[in-house]
């Protein structure tokens, strides 16, 4: 009984800090606005990487997008990797503007990132002379200014540029509109209240501007970070900031399809990553005594704002049930009850204060849903028959020869 209630203490005081950070992030954010001179007096030269890795409307609606920004058209060049792509799709890109990399149909089984880093290589072998790299996967729509935006960014001494992800308007249902709230929260609300206390961002693997010479200087190794979040936080480790431009905006739908393999599998990269870098941020900032270090590791291991949901909602049963047998004080399940309807009140406040549409205001409702939308794929696993329930990752020799990267101007 005691263990019990000192358990729900400890939890109470952990899920109000957590929730009470998102809140300050959210504070910060809405005063985060400025207005900004995109004026500079260099034109750079841009490489943009489309990985293409389906032939649907979206890759068409991407690939229009990037060759039709709003900046001079010879201080740029859009690649697409044709990944399992067909000649008619190919013919499309290259009648844009575009340049194909082709791959062989082995290294289109090949690991995407094994595939974006191989050609973040062979691009800066390039005769041409790229000042910046951005990448972007083929279900982003790029608003026009973005590489004006980026231009103003390294100007001001940026060498790493994450910009601001946003989503599609769609039709909706009730399970996408939640998860947009999550989004919003998880994406914008954190990242302007971060760039506010000048800390430095998590990288994603799309919609991110790179100065050549930083990469160049610190290359991207495959072999060492396995993908290219990994390679953000090995240019952190290094003393790299990774810059937020939320003018610079991308933008894609939102996609409410869960299963439990790529459910284990997004949990047991985000384990690996926080074990292979967390250790090392602590080990710097004990060195260096900066806080600096301290920040990149609590935004590390820092979970998402789901994660609090599910705690107050597992909390919530958990200690409906002990009480109804009798094991638990009432008064523990009605403070966690307290604490959802804070939250609750929270999410709603910060919405409103971001201007966000009343739809998605009035959707907040059904933030706890969360809970049951994260436990879903989970329920579905278990009451699969046990010869279903062995679900091997494809794994990807990462030894083998470099991919060959081919077009009509360059071959390596």
């Amino acid at each position: 009984m005691i263990i019990i209630e000192g358990l729900n203490i400890l939890l109470l005081a952990v899920t109000v800090l957590f929730i009470g950070y998102y809140v300050l992030l959210g504070v910060l954010a809405f005063t985060n606005k400025r207005e900004i001179d995109y004026s500079t007096e260099k034109v750079r030269k841009y490489a943009i990487v489309l990985l293409a890795q389906n032939e649907g409307n979206t890759f068409s609606r991407s690939l229009y997008s990037l060759s039709g920004l709003v900046y001079p058209k010879n201080k740029y060049d859009l690649f697409v990797i044709a990944n399992n792509l067909s000649d008619q799709v190919i013919k499309e890109a290259e009648s844009l503007g575009a340049i194909a990399l082709m791959l062989s149909e082995e290294e289109n089984a090949a690991n995407k990132d094994i595939i974006l880093a191989r050609a973040f290589d062979h691009i800066m072998q390039r005769t041409k002379q790229y000042d910046a790299l951005i990448v972007f996967s083929s279900d982003c729509l790029v608003s026009g200014n973005y590489l004006k935006v980026m231009n103003h960014y390294l100007e001001q001494g940026s060498e790493v540029v994450q910009s601001c992800h946003q989503v599609l308007p769609q039709t909706r249902n009730w399970v996408q509109k939640v998860l947009k709230i999550e989004f919003l929260i998880n994406n914008k609300i954190k990242s302007l209240g971060r760039r506010f206390l000048g800390s430095s961002m998590l990288l994603r693997d799309t919609g991110t501007c790179f100065a050549v010479p930083l990469l160049r200087e610190i290359r991207w190794d495959i072999n060492e970070q396995k993908n290219i979040i990994e390679y953000g936080l090995e240019l952190q480790l290094k003393g790299i900031e990774i810059d937020f431009a939320p003018e610079a905006i991308f933008f894609s739908e939102i996609v409410d399809q869960q299963n439990i393999p790529s459910y284990k599998k997004t949990l047991l990269e985000k384990y690996n990553i926080i074990r292979k870098y967390g250790p090392r941020f602590l080990k710097l900032f004990i060195q260096t005594k900066s806080f600096q270090y301290l920040d990149r590791y609590i935004d590390l291991v820092l979970p998402k704002f789901s994660t609090a949901i599910n705690l107050i909602m597992g909390a919530i049963l958990f200690n409906g049930i002990g009480w109804s047998i009798g094991l638990i004080p009432m008064i523990y399940t009605i403070m966690w009850l307290e604490i959802m309807i804070a939250g609750w009140l929270c999410v709603f406040m910060l919405l409103v204060v971001l201007e966000e549409k009343d739809k998605l205001v009035k959707s907040t409702v059904y933030l706890p849903i969360i809970f049951f939308i994260n436990i879903s794929p989970f329920w579905r696993w278990f009451s699969l028959s046990e010869n279903k329930k062995g679900i091997k990752m494809d794994k990807v020799d990462r030894d083998r020869e470099p991919l060959i990267f081919s077009d009509d101007n360059h071959s390596m």
